[in-house]
């Protein structure tokens, strides 16, 4: 959060090839905290950087639908599309 507060304007990406675990009290986290602090400090787009079978789809478009009103999301295969 640090860093996005520092630079105004920036996006973060999150690299979510490999899975993360689906943790309830973890999305919540995410759409209640994380997602309204980083568009208060600046942030504008969220890059999910997604395998070719897009494997975690279910739970990505879940954090989209939760906080599409504050943030914009953009799906990508790898950080030269950034």
């Amino acid at each position: 959060m640090n860093v996005i507060k520092e630079h105004d304007g920036c996006n973060y990406v999150a690299d979510t090839r490999d899975g993360f675990e689906d943790n309830p009290l973890d999305t919540k986290w995410v759409a209640e905290y994380f997602m309204p602090k980083a568009k208060e400090y600046g942030c504008c787009i969220i890059y999910f950087i997604i395998d070719d079978d897009n494997s975690l789809r279910e739970e990505l478009e879940g954090q989209e639908k939760d906080s599409a009103q504050l943030l914009e999301f953009r799906y990508i295969y790898g950080l030269d599309e950034v």
